[in-house]
């Protein structure tokens, strides 16, 4: 009884804290309560102690196991250690700006307190040892020999860089982002499940779906796309709309598989989805130095590109496998009763985004006009319970990205003060030269595995501050470059060993795990080839003005290969293909991939010939049983 009350008493305490924060961040967007570093302070103070009270249930809940009492004991260290730590810093601001890096002995053991609920915070929540492989790396970094090695620091040195100085480490960049923008975000795109937007994106992909009869295949695309957007939470968006499509998939005549690697896919593609994306692309801003709607209008074309690929490739499964979805019925009232809610506060964020105000600002305005129109009719008005529910909620998930992005902002730093870019690039150079597939190659390969154990912000900054440096040096444009890594820590979602959304998506689907995975990839290899396409074709990312000749025959050349790529994996094109006719269609797809990494004119006849020989046969052959038809 008394472990029931405890766990309830937290949840309701992180609940309320939550709500607190949630109403401290919009405050501070219009004004600005107090100053910058206190503001920091105050940010990671309330994410320590909302992801604290957070954990505390977990533990109670599994009490009778050792590992449910230790959560427990380290959750509450950390709600107390950490509330101290902060109040320190929050007292100590003055003298611990004025003094770095020469720091007191009580200003080192409080912020290794700090570092220390930090890391343990990030492992309840995110699990990983590879951040704590990069902390170690600035202690005892000096004793690797060689290139990798880096000079002796002092510890105090150390522990000022990691955050004693309030503004570097768990106070740098990324912390900041997250205090002024991601924060906000997250709740925007929260608080969306409780306003009916779901349905509507349901509904709306059905309307698609009936027009190049996808059946519920593409209420997944669309619904998961459009929520993917605003959450920019790959697994998590796979739980919230699959629940919903995958079932619905299935007893249309969807495989398990199927089902499950479409909603994955859909999910995924999300992230990289203008206007709001995934919280990296707000930490790609700040570290670029451009304003947001710069990285918004950049990913256009990109994103685009990935989900034409994606339904390409849906559409030609649905064939292959001779699936005859039924039109389904469109709830046109519940579309035009909620389209507003989505709409209007969307065209909010995006107008002000355009007209060059910060996205805290965006999402401050975009988060009352949706709180305003929610509110103005029964159908999408959410009861007190359930606004509660959100905001608490909205607050954990973004105090749990807090705390995951105050730990790679000393990770950060721990590059940059020891020059590990540097390090790397010159090591990598070393072993294959300036020769820009392999080192493209090797990104790649970084990205996806630090993507399967990090979210994606983190994944992403950490290659920012040692891979993309590498990228540059070859010749990658910067832009190229940092979509490049932004883009592979996100599909590190989709490929396997770990692959976290196929795995969400296969057990909803009760689907095998690897052949999901297969599935996945093929529906987005689209996905996979982009980076590459951007490397080589940086005009891709110049939308609206800047992408000229060059940019525009590489976007169409893509669309083409797409079709003919889905073409051959899957063996249709106007009629089921044989292997050989899948060879040409194939070979035409990776031509055309040479025109973009490459464009020369010969290439580009080479794929018109394959293509028209790839969609003439099928064509003729269409033609010549029809005439058949017709004289019997």
């Amino acid at each position: 009884m008394f472990v029931t009350k405890l766990s309830q008493s937290a949840k309701w305490l992180m609940t309320l804290i939550g709500i607190g924060a949630v109403i401290y961040h919009l405050m501070m967007v219009q004004w600005q309560i107090q100053g910058s570093t206190f503001h920091y302070i105050t940010h990671l103070f309330l994410a320590i102690v909302i992801a604290s009270l957070a954990s505390i249930p977990e533990g109670l809940a599994n009490w009778s196991h050792w590992r449910g009492k230790v959560k427990f004991v380290l959750s509450v260290y950390c709600l107390a250690a950490g509330s101290y730590a902060m109040t320190y810093f929050r007292i100590h601001a003055f003298d611990l700006e004025m003094a770095q890096p020469f720091i007191t002995d009580m200003d080192y053991w409080v912020t290794a307190v700090a570092v220390s609920v930090i890391m343990i915070l990030c492992w309840i929540h995110w699990g990983g040892i590879i951040t704590a492989i990069g902390i170690a790396y600035f202690f005892w970094g000096h004793l690797i020999p060689g290139t990798m090695g880096h000079p002796e620091y002092d510890n105090k040195f150390i522990m000022s860089y990691m955050g004693a100085s309030l503004t570097l480490g768990m106070f740098g960049t990324v912390i900041q982002v997250s205090a002024n923008i991601i924060f906000l975000f997250v709740v925007f795109g929260s608080l969306f499940r409780y306003t009916g937007v779901l349905p509507l994106f349901l509904e709306l992909g059905k309307y698609v779906g009936n027009l190049v009869r996808g059946g519920a295949a593409f209420p997944a695309v669309i619904g998961s796309g459009f929520v993917g957007t605003v959450t920019g939470a790959a697994v998590a968006n796979v739980i919230l709309t699959g629940s919903a499509t995958i079932p619905t998939m299935k007893k249309t005549g969807f495989r398990p598989e199927h089902a499950a690697a479409i909603e994955a896919v859909a999910s995924t593609g999300g992230q990289i989805m203008p206007p709001i994306m995934g919280s990296a692309a707000f930490l790609m801003s700040s570290f670029l130095e451009v304003p947001y709607v710069e990285i918004m209008k950049k990913a256009v074309v990109p994103a685009l590109l990935f989900y034409v690929g994606a339904g390409v490739g849906v559409y030609f499964l649905i064939r292959s496998a001779g699936l005859k979805p039924p039109k389904m019925d469109v709830d046109g009232k519940m579309i035009l009763r909620s389209l507003p809610v989505f709409v209007i506060p969307m065209a909010i964020v995006i107008g002000l985004l355009v007209q060059y105000y910060s996205p805290g600002y965006a999402a401050f305005y975009g988060i009352l006009a949706m709180v305003f129109i929610a509110m103005l009719q029964k159908e999408t008005r959410p009861s007190v319970a359930q606004w509660i529910e959100g905001l608490g909620e909205a607050a954990k998930i973004g105090s749990q990205l807090a705390l995951i992005l105050a730990l790679v902002g000393i990770l950060a730093q721990t590059s940059l003060t020891t020059n590990l870019a540097t390090k790397l690039s010159q090591t990598v150079i070393g072993w294959v030269g300036v020769e820009l597939i392999p080192i493209l190659l090797i990104s790649a390969v970084i990205a996806i595995l630090l993507g399967m154990e990090l979210p994606t912000p983190v994944a992403y900054v950490i290659m920012f501050v040692t891979v993309v440096p590498l990228m540059i040096d070859a010749g990658v444009d910067i832009y190229a470059a940092n979509f490049f890594a932004f883009y592979f820590a996100i599909l590190s979602t989709l490929t396997p060993p770990v692959a976290l959304s196929v795995l969400a998506a296969s057990r909803l689907a009760g689907a095998g795990f690897l052949e999901t995975c297969k599935h996945s990839i093929r529906l987005s290899i689209v996905g996979y080839l982009l980076p590459f396409a951007m490397a080589f074709t940086p005009q891709i990312l110049g939308f609206p003005d800047k992408i000229g000749v060059t940019g525009w025959s590489a976007i169409a050349v893509l669309i083409l290969s797409s079709v003919a790529g889905g073409a051959g994996l899957y063996g249709y094109f106007l009629r089921p293909l044989g292997a050989l006719d899948r060879c040409v269609h194939i070979a035409a797809a990776l031509i055309g991939l040479g025109y973009v990494f490459n464009p020369q004119i010969v290439t580009l006849a080479i794929f018109f010939g394959l293509l028209m020989v790839g969609v003439g046969k099928p064509m003729l052959a269409n033609s010549r049983e029809r005439k058949v038809n017709d004289t019997a």
